[in-house]
């Protein structure tokens, strides 16, 4: 009987240890676990925060540009405007009633002349950006007439040789033509050499020519 009881005590001794050892691993474990969850979260939150940095950099270095584009802009505008147009003087001018001397049927009037300058030279200075340029060019043709007859503009094109139209003056009908000397010799008789002198004079400034007809009847040189 004490045999059988002593027995059982030790049977129930190992089995309270082997509980006891069982709840102590349980423990351990579930001290790890918490461990390693604690751990995941903890990378987790720092990822977070690191990616929302990065976020934040990248969206910085985006709109520095626009930032840097919209400054340049406005350093750009302010230059342009604050660039005046250059002003002009006129250093030589002519104008011939008959470049091509006495030969039939050449000759102009001064007032036909004037005019058809005046015509085109206004329409430029509407249409071009140097508008002081054209706007002296006016001014020194009204000095030679103040106030000639109405001249109509029929049809106005620009070319390489400058600004030509067809124009109806006292019921007649010409082709005139204003431009630059060098490309406007092209298109017309020969220069008279009153004409010539002039341009060579004058050959570093800029230099226009009214032809009518195709005959150069005035020049005049800005600079």
């Amino acid at each position: 009987m004490s045999k059988n009881l002593s027995i059982e005590l030790v049977g129930a001794g190992i089995a309270l240890l082997i509980i006891f050892a069982l709840t102590a691993l349980i423990i351990a474990l579930s001290k790890k676990r918490r461990a390693r969850r604690a751990a995941k979260k903890a990378n987790f939150v720092s990822e977070g925060s690191s990616s929302t940095n990065k976020g934040e950099i990248s969206s910085e270095s985006v709109s520095a540009p626009s930032v840097t584009n919209a400054t340049k802009a406005t350093e750009v505008q302010i230059q342009t405007e604050s660039e005046p147009e250059k002003s002009w003087s006129v250093s030589g001018f002519l104008l011939q009633t008959e470049p091509l001397g006495n030969i039939p049927g050449t000759g102009a009037e001064r007032e036909l002349i004037v005019a058809s300058a005046l015509a085109l030279a206004r329409a430029a200075e509407l249409r071009s950006s140097t508008k002081s340029m054209w706007g002296t060019i006016v001014h020194r043709y009204q000095q030679e007439f103040a106030d000639p007859k109405h001249l109509e503009l029929i049809g106005l094109e620009e070319s390489a040789e400058g600004f030509a139209a067809r124009v109806s003056f006292s019921n007649k009908k010409y082709t005139v033509l204003l431009g630059e000397a060098g490309p406007v010799a092209l298109a017309s008789a020969p220069f008279s050499p009153e004409l010539r002198v002039l341009l060579s004079e004058n050959e570093s400034n800029q230099n226009y020519v009214l032809v009518i007809d195709g005959i150069a009847y005035s020049a005049i040189s800005l600079k």
